[in-house]
């Protein structure tokens, strides 16, 4: 059988050149043939232009090279779902197989369906990839993982060869999904091909584009878009007519004038543009500076997103129009029987939005939803995203060197395609002409497929008791595998992006290769003969060929656009829903938290305002605790003993002892155990390895039942655990809806009839609440990055009167919601007090206070930045300790060079909503509304320490302690609670 096996063979092998070589002339009798010269042609300069150009051609074609260095190719495209989206095809494997994909400027992975999808999402009607169908794929055994926020595309990463629109990448990486979620492909694309920079890519591989353009197979360094609109055809079908995606060039038949170039802002990651401004209907809209403006131009987006602020002014221009809710949120609703007209403008120049783009979708009943839609980002992250509802109505092209993004106005061939129904284009493989590196040549496919039924049927009995060889080997006879082994070894790829293949040839007792099976002894010699016959035979086409000549000139493909499903107002709801999670995943903002909750959490008013507290739960099951709010430190403790409510780390199976000693300082006391890590919930949200004390001493007094913990909220680098903190952690992972913390504090002051607990008022984490204050809140950044949130005092009057400040860090000021009173320094407070007649400065334990006679009403005000603040006279009594001798509540201390000169407490902060903000680093506030004044000195129910559902989980790694040591010197956030209650026990005397 072996025999009759090899003399098959040799046949074979010895008939193939025949058919490679040129014809014999017949031998004859040695006749004799004589050369003749022929003289050269009597040509025009013109005719030896074309000379010159046909012998550089005939010799670029001779000796294999590209025809041209630098080509082009149009891509033509589908639109799905009435502008929903739209995408083109490309081609994958040897030999190679068809894919549509949606084109995305916004994101930088190639990825598609693998043939090993069984999850119900891989839909009726896609296609899918098969690496063992392909002669020159690659595994590279890494999974692959994307999220898109309407859901996510897992699988594994190969390399293989990719075409579109005539240009070739022989080993591009990309993912083959097994799991991608629910509605994320909707036939008939089958993956998507990101078309963004390579710092944004999940695989860290250059993108297909990407490649193309850094090695020089472009004509012109570019990529453009023109898209067409079917949103305002009321019988649009499924799939029209999407326009078309160039490579290598710009079509001048589909746009006038001049294509207007904008340099893009920073590294490039993102197609990021700076808007430099924004008008509705001829009215400007008002655009923070810098980085807040900036701008992604992604085709991978349907709408427009922007910042809440900006467009909430943008709405008031339009009369009638207001927020939406529930489903809507985020989204605005206006009369459509209004035409709005929005400009955005890039540089100097500005591009119109056609109303029928702006108007989004009809609800009926003349509401319409617009198409600019509101996201709080944060990060590095554009502000803005511009997808099709923009443009739709330019030529867009995108240049890679400079790394820049034109504008160009339509022509009237372009604008005339819209609303054309015509046949949407197929997934055309086109010809892999424009290769970056080399590839097997298009006239080999015969002998290819001959090779692999030859070594098939040497191999046909070796099959018998071999092993699958993968994962993907059921999909294929392993006499095929052995066919495409062989073929894969023969082949010989070149080029900065070659492969190189493992010999083929070895012993076959072992296992070298990941697509071999083991033998056993009795087949080596056998394996060997076949495998040294099967290279040979195999790279005979490539020894006899003939040069393949290029092609040129691209193919061409077009996009397709997939039209929008007719909706009802819930399921508009729902799709307005998606959208908005959509670009928050996509562009890394957080979709864990849940908009339009506030993260409340209610305090309560301990002693007559001497301190606020609120309550989280730590732990596995969670257990609850109070715990003191606290602006002016950073730590986290509650107490391990010695308390009502205690943490044991026995009773938690997510706790976990990080053998450190923990020792805090607060000046009227100190507190100390033993440092863990352990769930922490707060207001929905969740830390899963928050670091804090647990307490096992501290002084008596420091904190009173039913407190049992303290929760810091100042910034990391006063952190002695030097872990960041709970809120910080949230902030600084995106988990709030906007990067901010608000306190609103009530006042039982002077209020003899107050309990010793009473409601205290609101701490939300994530949003303010607009129905607490009035007007706008004044924000002022930090002066210094010192731990504490640190603002420059630039003015101070009483009664009117201004008292002088020193300037600079002198007059820095710490706003510490764990402090009750004002401190400052005692220079200033003695100027202070001597505007107020009849006051004296305290002695024994009122040294460092003043005394005023109760009936005189002292107005105090504090200014930050050009904004005034009153403290009223009533906060500002702080006791009564005699017939008419009355204690104020700003006393003197002189901190030195540590913290800053002024502490500012609740004698303050109680007359103001106060907003502390993450990013940009600042404090703003904002004067209390009517609501909120009148719960000051009411009775009410008290907040019990409830656990909470957690809705928004902002850290599911662990989050690394890397601050510094908390600055010496004392820490107020405590210090006069002893003294206040000492102010109390006199005035009972």
């Amino acid at each position: 059988m072996f025999s009759s096996q090899l003399f098959v063979l040799s046949i074979l092998l010895f008939t193939i050149p025949i058919a490679f070589t040129a014809p014999n002339p017949p031998q004859g009798g040695g006749q004799s043939i004589t050369l003749t010269r022929r003289p050269p042609t009597r040509r025009s300069v013109d005719n030896w232009g074309a000379w010159a150009k046909a012998q550089r051609e005939a010799h670029v074609a001779k000796y294999g090279a590209s025809s041209r260095k630098r080509d082009q190719g149009t891509n033509l495209i589908a639109n799905q779902g009435v502008d929903g989206s739209y995408f083109g095809s490309l081609a994958i494997g040897t030999p190679p197989k068809s894919f549509y994909v949606i084109l995305d400027t916004g994101s930088s992975d190639l990825w598609v369906t693998s043939v090993d999808c069984n999850s119900k999402n891989c839909t009726d009607g896609i296609t899918t990839y098969n690496p063992a169908s392909s002669l020159t794929y690659e595994n590279r055994s890494q999974p692959f993982n994307v999220t898109y926020g309407i859901g996510g595309v897992s699988g594994y990463t190969y390399s293989d060869v990719v075409q579109m629109a005539g240009f070739g990448v022989d080993n591009q990486t990309f993912g083959a999904v097994t799991q991608p979620s629910e509605g994320l492909e909707t036939a008939p694309p089958s993956g998507l091909i990101g078309l963004a920079w390579q710092s944004l890519a999940k695989t860290k591989a250059l993108p297909f584009w990407q490649t193309l353009a850094s090695q020089g197979a472009w004509t012109n360094p570019v990529m453009a878009f023109h898209l067409t609109r079917f949103k305002n055809v009321s019988d649009a079908r499924p799939l029209e007519p999407g326009g078309s995606f160039t490579m290598g060039f710009v079509n001048s038949s589909l746009y006038t004038g001049e294509i207007d170039y904008q340099n893009l802002v920073g590294t490039p990651r993102h197609w990021t543009l700076p808007l430099t401004q924004l008008t509705v209907n001829g009215n400007n809209v008002s655009l923070p500076s810098g980085d807040e403006s900036r701008a992604a131009i992604d085709t991978g987006t349907t709408l427009v997103v922007g910042p809440h602020d900006v467009l909430q002014d943008l709405y008031a221009q339009i009369p009638g129009s207001h927020p939406g809710s529930g489903d809507f949120e985020d989204f605005w609703i206006y009369p459509c029987d209004t035409q709005v007209k929005a400009e955005l403008t890039f540089g100097g120049r500005s591009w119109p939005i056609d109303p029928v783009d702006f108007q989004h979708m009809d609800l009926g009943s003349n509401a319409c939803v617009g198409a600019f839609f509101g996201m709080h980002i944060n990060g590095n992250v554009p502000r803005w995203i511009i997808g099709d509802t923009f443009l739709k109505n330019v030529y867009s092209v995108y240049r890679y060197d400079p790394p820049s993004v034109g504008f160009a106005t339509l022509s009237t061939t372009a604008v005339s395609m819209n609303g054309q129904d015509g046949p949407p284009p197929s997934a055309t493989i086109g010809i892999h002409t424009n290769v970056t590196s080399g590839a097997l040549g298009s006239s080999f496919g015969p002998l290819v497929a001959a090779c692999g039924v030859v070594i098939g049927a040497m191999m046909l009995h070796v099959k018998q008791d071999a092993t699958r060889l993968t994962s993907r080997s059921s999909h294929a006879d392993h006499s095929s595998l052995m066919a495409i082994a062989a073929v894969r070894q023969s082949v010989s790829i070149s080029g900065s992006n070659s492969r190189t293949f493992e010999p083929l040839c070895v012993d076959p007792t072992k296992e070298p290769l990941n697509y071999l099976p083991p033998r056993r002894a009795r087949y080596k010699m056998l394996y060997s003969s076949s495998c040294a016959l099967s290279v040979l035979l195999c790279s005979l086409p490539i020894a006899f060929a003939a040069p393949e000549p290029s092609q040129g000139g691209g193919q061409s493909i077009t996009l397709v656009r997939r039209p929008q499903t007719r909706r009802s107002v819930e399921e508009w709801g729902g799709w307005a829903k998606a959208q908005r999670e959509a670009l928050e995943a996509k562009y890394g903002i957080s979709p864990s938290r849940k908009r339009g909750i506030s993260g409340t959490n209610l305090m309560v008013n301990q002693n007559s305002d001497e301190s606020y507290f609120g309550s989280l739960a730590v732990g596995t099951p969670p257990k609850a605790f109070y715990v003191v709010l606290d602006t002016g430190s950073s730590d986290l403790w509650v107490a391990s003993a010695l308390s009502d409510t205690t943490y044991d780390p026995s009773s938690s199976s997510t706790s976990q002892n990080l053998s450190q000693p923990f020792l805090a300082g607060y000046g009227s006391g100190a507190v100390a155990g033993y440092t863990y890590s352990d769930a922490v919930q707060m207001s929905g949200f969740s830390i899963k390895n928050q670091t804090f004390g647990a307490a096992t001493q501290y002084t008596e007094g420091l904190v009173k039942s039913p407190v049992s913990g303290l929760l810091g909220l100042g910034w990391q680098n006063i952190a002695t655990t030097k872990a960041p903190p709970f809120w910080q952690a949230l902030a600084s992972q995106d988990a709030w809806k906007d990067p901010v913390m608000a306190f609103q504090l009530t006042r039982f002051l002077n209020d003899s009839s107050a309990r010793t607990l009473e409601p205290g008022g609101s701490f939300t984490m994530g949003s303010v609440n607009s129905s607490l204050y009035t007007g706008n809140i004044d924000y002022q950044n930090l002066v210094n990055t010192t731990g504490y949130w640190t603002l420059s005092l630039s003015k101070l009057t009483v009664n009117g009167k201004s008292v002088s400040l020193p300037s600079g860090s002198a007059s820095w000021a710490a706003i510490d919601t764990g402090t009750t009173l004002v401190a400052g320094p005692t220079k200033v407070l003695q100027k202070l007090y001597s505007q107020i007649p009849g006051s004296q400065a305290g002695t024994g334990d009122w040294q460092n206070f003043w005394l005023y006679p109760c009936n005189t009403s002292v107005n105090v005000m504090m200014t930050f930045g050009g904004k005034s603040w009153p403290v009223s006279p009533g906060d500002f009594k702080l006791a009564q300790i005699g017939s008419n001798a009355c204690v104020g509540a700003l006393f003197a201390i002189d901190t030195g060079s540590g913290p800053p000169s002024w502490i500012v407490g609740g004698t303050f902060l109680k007359n103001v909503y106060s907003v502390f903000r993450y990013s940009p680093p600042s404090v703003g506030f904002a004067t209390l509304s009517s609501t909120a004044l009148s719960m000051n000195g009411v009775d009410g129910p008290l907040p019990t320490a409830t656990i909470g559902s957690v809705d928004r989980d902002a850290a599911t790694t662990t989050i690394f302690s890397n601050g510094a040591l908390r600055s010496p010197g004392l820490s107020f956030s405590l210090k006069f609670i002893v003294a206040c209650g000492m102010v109390v026990g006199a005035t009972m005397l």
